[in-house]
């Protein structure tokens, strides 16, 4: 059996945080087609096979079968794959003896037995895509309709798109009350961090601290609980925190003293690769021009790259502040803050209250009509 076990997997393995004896694994099966292939375990999931770190891995015998077996560094979702394949096996796993069977030309479709945790998940799983799907209909046919300016069809897609999202976020919102020991409660709260609000901040908070201690050490919930704490420093009612970062002339640039002259302030945490945040700069521009004598806009990038940096900002005539500590998405001013969303809109007063605090491809109506109904 072979082992490739990544330094950050190691760090879990041996904390001493878990007890290793009770976090034994144990997966068999069989993979038809998959004779004499490497199978591979891994705690990724969203990202190609080729750049997943493995915890695992076996080579399927004549007959299909496969078993692997070792210590967890966590109980959580794992992947299995073929490197040679474009698809993977999520799945729930804990010391719970795990049999899948599949083929190797698909193996996301490969049956699971296991750990309850898995029926649970493919049940409300399958109801969360039904409707995740159902919203996307509709806001592609949105999207076209904004193309030609159809307004009646707009209003009309948006309406069906926000009632399908509530239904949505009420099965979500459900399932976390009413199964909060769960582990796909916890996965369902992470959402938080990308934008889709199912529960608010406060309330992520209290259900975070229901969280089992079974789960304290998953990854998700590790950077869960950091990105609450986080997060706080931007929600509506504070104040905006002091920061200061350079601007494109390497000038260092503090936040406060550029808000003064103006009503409203509007934080733009936006990337040069982000595309939703570069077609709202086109709207963004426009609203900029109508009321620059009563707002400002400070563009805050989670770039890495100061070439891609600067090169979005003068094609897509960005006139207003541009700031950057240029330490991407993960480090810096981007991490203190807990943006783990674009394009991100803070909307402050002169004083640096936070007014508002949008998130979103669509997010910049309800900034704009906000501004204007206090002007």
């Amino acid at each position: 059996m072979k082992k490739n076990v990544s330094s950050i997997v190691t760090v879990f393995l041996f904390s001493g945080i878990l007890n290793a004896q009770q976090l034994k694994y144990s997966i068999s099966g069989t993979i038809e087609n998959g004779d004499n292939k490497v199978l591979f375990l891994s705690p990724d999931r969203n990202i190609p096979n080729d750049q997943k770190r493995t915890i695992d891995s076996v080579i399927i015998n004549n007959n299909g079968f496969f078993k692997l077996e070792g210590i967890l560094p966590y109980p959580g979702v794992y992947t299995l794959f073929l490197k040679t394949a474009k698809v993977a096996r999520p799945f729930f796993l804990d010391t719970t003896a795990t049999i899948i069977n599949g083929n190797a030309s698909n193996l996301f479709v490969s049956s699971v037995k296991g750990s309850k945790e898995n029926a649970i998940m493919a049940s409300f799983g399958l109801k969360d895509y039904y409707y995740q799907n159902l919203i996307s209909e509709k806001y592609e046919k949105l999207r076209e309709s904004a193309k030609i300016r159809n307004w009646t069809e707009i209003n009309l897609y948006k309406k069906q798109a926000d009632s399908l999202t509530s239904i949505r976020d009420d099965l979500a919102r459900a399932f976390i009350r009413d199964s909060i020991h769960s582990y796909y409660a916890l996965e369902l709260i992470d959402r938080i961090k990308s934008g889709y609000l199912v529960v608010t901040f406060d309330e992520a908070e209290n259900y975070l601290s229901k969280i089992s201690e079974y789960y304290h050490q998953n990854p998700i919930y590790i950077s869960l609980k950091s990105f609450l704490q986080y997060r706080k420093q931007i929600l509506v009612g504070n104040q905006f925190p002091a920061i200061s970062a350079n601007d494109t002339n390497a000038i260092l640039k503090e936040v406060y003293p550029l808000i003064k002259s103006k009503k409203f302030t509007i934080i733009d945490f936006w990337a040069s690769w982000c595309k939703p945040c570069r077609a709202n700069s086109k709207m963004l521009l426009q609203f900029y021009q109508e009321h620059r004598k009563d707002i400002e806009i400070i563009s805050i990038s989670a770039d890495d790259s100061e070439v891609n940096w600067k090169e979005a900002i003068v094609e897509d005539n960005m006139t207003w502040i541009n700031l950057s500590d240029l330490k991407g998405s993960n480090d810096g001013i981007i991490k203190t803050l807990g943006v783990n969303a674009y394009p991100n809109y803070v909307l402050i007063d002169t004083n640096g209250k936070i007014l508002l605090n949008q998130t979103g491809n669509y997010s910049l109506n309800e900034l704009f009509k906000y501004i204007k109904e206090h002007l």
